[in-house]
């Protein structure tokens, strides 16, 4: 009996813990509901509070833009009231100057002229006519002398040149184109130009050209002397755009530089003299070279390419031309101006040459394998130029870490992220891959972080040493001279081509150079051979010139010349220009 009793006893104790056991899971279970329950409710209480800020702030921001509007028309309502008060005050001012300029007229008016005064004016009046009548009496009997005498004259020259050619025409018929029938041609031709200087004096005659009296007229000057040449030239230019056009157009075709065009106001400040152009002329040698120009962009690599390189792409485009006769047999070569790293102007002879170029608009370049695509833009002044790269700038935030430290190279992304804005864009390190460096790296950054912009980035390493990195922008100072930040060419210590001394330009020019410039045709002279020839010989040239010599230390290639050429097939290997398919 006592074990049974135990064994109920042991069986409630179990099932009593059992049961707690199950309370206790309730109760965490229903604890977990509630935390869960609780952080629902928080999660939409956040949600809801986020939403009424959002709303909030479209409130604020409605009612910012609803101000502003109201500002605006208020501000509008302002000018046009300036504007109206203005206007009144003018015409007030109209008005009253009105009424005074007809406050005199009535004085004068009543006040009338004397009699001395008339008198004065009849007398001026009498005298006038008495000149006018004696000058045109005078001026028909000169004209009517004039016209006798030529007349006489005239008959006289008639007789002459009608025995002469007579004579001549003789003695053409007796020679049969000998020696008498070139005489009696040079006779005939110098009758044929008499008569034409007579016809010539006739209308002069007849139509009054010659008197001193229309050239008085013209003149301006009563009575006067007959103006000088010179002073016949209209002052205003605009009178004479054609010429100054054919000015500008032979200056730039032909290489004939004006002698008698305007140059502008001088200004001397000691040795230095400066010009400001005349306005008139200016603008139409802008015209005209709008007109007429194209700058050729070199992108991405290409700019890279050696500067005479870059000449004899464009002087191969010419060579594919002529051996074409794309533009005709009388295609003249143009002129050509390096104008920075990636850009060339190129001022054709012709306008049917400058208007395919700007039709075309790209094109690509092959050199060794290399294919560089270039661009053809319609010319632009400089003022043009900046005003574009201003209106860029205020689209476009872009910062240039210069002269990035080695140590540095892995953390600048987020150094400069995190310093000044989120980048947007980051170019490669190097355009060229076959010569990669570490120099500057440029990063595009929110416009919006224009105001976070820093002059310098400091890093410390683990072991304590600084590193410095200097950040430039668009407004950051740029030298032309040495392509770098910090300066400009007024404050650049590198010295200039003209001050380092003419290493090649106070060269002499060689024997054969002016024995190419006093030829009939000038050819084009550069390691472009002539379209369509020479393409074995190429070939054979470029396979000895990479081959080093054995004994040679000089690495194979090294010296070898690449040789270009742009036949009509268009599939020999070197340099190639072909159009985008």
């Amino acid at each position: 009996m006592r074990r049974t009793k135990k064994k109920e006893a042991e069986e409630e104790e179990v099932e009593e813990e059992e049961t707690t056991a199950k309370e206790e899971e309730e109760g965490e279970k229903e604890e977990e509901e509630d935390e869960e329950e609780e952080e629902e409710k928080e999660e939409e209480e956040e949600e809801e509070e986020e939403e009424e800020e959002e709303e909030e702030e479209k409130k604020d921001e409605e009612e910012e833009e609803e101000e502003e509007e109201v500002e605006e028309e208020e501000e509008k309502v302002e000018e046009d009231k300036e504007d109206d008060d203005e206007e009144e005050e003018d015409e007030e001012e109209d008005d009253e100057e009105d009424n005074e300029e007809e406050d005199e007229e009535e004085e004068e008016e009543e006040e009338g002229p004397t009699m001395e005064e008339e008198e004065e004016v009849e007398e001026e009046v009498a005298t006038e006519t008495e000149e006018e009548e004696e000058e045109e009496e005078e001026g028909e009997e000169e004209k009517e002398e004039g016209v006798e005498e030529e007349e006489e004259e005239e008959e006289e020259d008639e007789k002459e040149e009608d025995e002469e050619w007579r004579s001549g025409r003789t003695k053409i018929g007796e020679a049969g184109g000998g020696e008498g029938g070139g005489g009696g041609g040079r006779r005939w031709l110098t009758w044929r130009g008499r008569a034409m200087a007579r016809g010539v004096a006739l209308v002069d005659a007849e139509f009054g050209i010659g008197n001193t009296e229309l050239r008085r007229q013209r003149a301006g000057q009563d009575g006067g002397t007959e103006p000088d040449a010179r002073s016949q030239v209209p002052g205003d230019y605009r009178l004479e755009e054609e010429r100054i056009l054919e000015m500008v157009r032979a200056c730039y075709e032909e290489g004939i530089v004006p002698t008698d065009i305007d140059p502008g106001v001088m200004e001397v400040h000691g040795r230095e003299v400066k010009f400001t152009l005349n306005i008139s002329v200016d603008e139409v040698k802008v015209k005209w070279l709008k007109g007429r120009t194209v700058t050729i962009i070199f992108r991405e690599g290409a700019r890279f390419l050696p500067r005479r390189v870059k000449e004899d792409a464009i002087r191969a485009y010419e060579d594919g031309w002529i051996s074409d006769e794309l533009f005709g047999q009388d295609f003249k070569r143009g002129r050509i101006k390096v104008e920075s790293p990636n850009v060339v102007s190129y001022i054709p002879r012709s306008q049917e040459v400058t208007n395919w170029m700007l039709a075309k608009r790209t094109d690509f370049v092959e050199l060794a394998g290399v294919i560089y695509r270039t661009d053809f833009k319609p010319w632009m002044t400089r003022a043009e130029v900046r005003d574009w790269r201003g209106t860029v700038d205020q689209d476009t935030f872009w910062v240039v870490a210069v002269g990035v430290p080695l140590d540095e190279m892995v953390f600048i992304h987020v150094h400069v992220e995190r310093a000044i804005g989120k980048i947007l864009k980051r170019h490669l390190p190097e355009a060229d891959e076959t010569d990669p460096k570490l120099v500057n790296l440029r990063f595009d950054i929110e416009p919006s972080r224009r105001e976070h912009m820093k002059d310098k980035i400091w890093i410390q390493t683990h072991q304590g040493d600084m590193l410095e990195v200097r950040m430039a922008d668009a407004e950051s100072e740029w030298c032309r001279r040495c392509r770098t930040f910090f300066h400009t060419e007024d404050t650049c210590r590198r010295p200039s081509r003209r001050t380092r001394g003419g290493q090649f330009g106070n060269q002499p020019l060689s024997s054969a150079s002016n024995g190419r410039a006093r030829g009939a045709s000038p050819s084009y002279q550069g390691p472009l051979p002539p379209p369509g020839g020479g393409v074995q010989q190429q070939q054979q040239g470029g396979a000895a010139s990479s081959a080093a010599p054995a004994n040679s230390s000089t690495p194979a290639g090294a010296n070898s010349h690449i040789a270009y050429s742009i036949p009509k097939s268009r599939d020999i290997p070197g340099f190639q220009i072909f159009a985008k398919e």
